[in-house]
């Protein structure tokens, strides 16, 4: 519940990172400190924080200062004055989580205190018009004003779900609530998830899973090792003695729990199974459509390939199970949006198409999936570049790290970052502090 901030190690030596949401002011250290860019390279707000985070969609960043949290909005203006231990995002109420000397409370985005902090823990209001709040280790419930709806009193409480329940424990049990704090489902269960789209919750008891209704009662009864969610399909993937099989909604096992080890199905309606370490792909009768021959297969791409493993080399089935690419590389990756996957022959990376030809000469010595913005990094001796889907080279093998984030890329070299925007421009040279980089600290 509490916000922890994990500091990382990165030991590749390229990274690719999904790009943030808000992409307009990009946090950068310098000197020690740390303030923000703009899109141009400009610094909007001057580096004066002990830390700083990215902005959030509603244009408002976790700053650090002497060890104290607050919030600043994109013009630099002090939101929320630096006081706090922690701060958690804004959610759909409109209120973010502030904890200080080990207590919790709620403030709006004007920066006013709007639920004291009385309480020894808390949960987000997340959609809901009610919080969890521990008080004296007993747990309740709040509204918006604060005001305690339901009394403290169970041993812990989980947010309303869209279905008006939530799910809290009481006397080593766990059951439903309503938001008048009645229990709709009695505590029975050992543990009990909240419920799906499909208005079932996954329950256990005595180390067996099944699925209960919103009357509580058992659609499907606590009878297998573990259950999973159910897929789109109907499908759900139980295990019963080490093995693996697929059950309907009703319960009926449609596929027999015969799989070492069984995935979820995809959208193209293929679940990958293994048998005694080999792997394949069934449908949802339990066909065999691509039998568990093979040492590795990936997962199905836009263009209905997937990459398989025989031996030690790499190639290509399509979802009837026919090899269209040869058997023949020494690694492959799937392949990725835009059509090209990544192989390697001799230990050298480069890319291939959906018909097995070569695109891009295998000629790196590593080599990552193109970006949205159509950029591959790679990776040449112990230096990072950034090449285009033609293969053309945008950013020369000069830097030691590069990592696409915050919808720039950040480019180290001799322990100082710069930054290139998503049209390959350069638009700051290296002079940041290497904790500018995301992830680097």
């Amino acid at each position: 519940m509490k916000r922890i901030i994990l500091i990382l190690n990165i030991i590749a030596i390229c990274s690719t990172l999904a790009p943030a949401q808000n992409n307009e002011l990009i946090p950068i250290c310098q000197k020690g400190k740390w303030g923000y860019i703009d899109m141009t390279g400009k610094i909007v707000i001057e580096p004066q924080y002990n830390y700083a985070e990215t902005f959030d969609e509603n244009g408002l960043a976790v700053i650090n200062k002497k060890g104290k949290l607050g919030l600043i909005d994109k013009t630099g203006k002090i939101v929320i004055s630096p006081q706090f231990s922690s701060v958690l995002e804004f959610d759909e109420s409109g209120l973010a989580l502030v904890g200080k000397k080990d207590k919790w409370g709620f403030v709006d985005k004007t920066g006013q205190i709007t639920i004291p902090l009385l309480y020894d823990d808390a949960y987000s209001f997340g959609k809901s018009e009610y919080a969890p709040v521990n008080q004296k280790e007993k747990w309740g419930y709040v509204d918006k004003t604060g005001k305690i709806v339901i009394e403290p009193q169970f041993e812990q409480a989980w947010e309303f779900t869209e279905n008006g329940l939530a799910r809290v424990k009481s006397n080593g049990k766990e059951g439903f609530i309503d938001k008048t704090g009645n229990f709709v489902i009695k505590p029975t269960f050992n543990f009990a998830w909240e419920f799906g789209k499909n208005e079932r919750a996954k329950i256990m008891i005595d180390d067996k899973y099944g699925f209960i209704n919103k009357a509580g009662e058992y659609v499907i009864s606590p009878q297998y090792d573990y259950i999973y969610d159910f897929a789109d399909n109907g499908l759900v993937k139980v295990r019963l003695n080490g093995k693996y099989g697929f059950i309907d909604e009703t319960g009926k096992l449609v596929i027999d729990t015969q799989y070492d080890y069984a995935w979820d199905f995809c959208n193209n309606g293929l679940a990958k199974i293994e048998i005694s370490g080999k792997y394949g792909y069934i449908d949802n009768t339990g066909k065999n459509i691509i039998a568990p021959q093979y040492e590795l297969v990936g997962e199905f791409a836009e263009n209905g390939l997937v990459k398989i493993k025989s031996g030690n080399k790499y190639g290509y089935a399509d979802n009837t199970g026919k090899v269209v690419i040869a058997i023949q590389y020494d690694e492959a990756y799937d392949f990725s949006a835009n059509g090209l996957a990544i192989v390697c022959i001799n230990e050298k990376y480069g890319y291939i198409d959906a018909t097995g030809k070569t695109q891009i000469a295998l000629q790196y010595d590593y080599a990552h999936n193109f970006d949205e913005n159509g950029f591959a990094i790679v990776r040449t001796g112990d230096m990072c570049g950034i090449i285009n889907e033609k293969g053309k080279t945008i950013l020369n093998n000069d830097y030691e790290i590069i990592i696409h984030e915050h919808d720039v890329y950040f480019l180290l070299k001799n322990d100082k970052v710069g930054i290139m925007d998503k049209k390959g421009n350069i638009v700051v040279n290296p002079q940041f502090d290497i904790e500018t980089v995301p992830g680097l600290f």
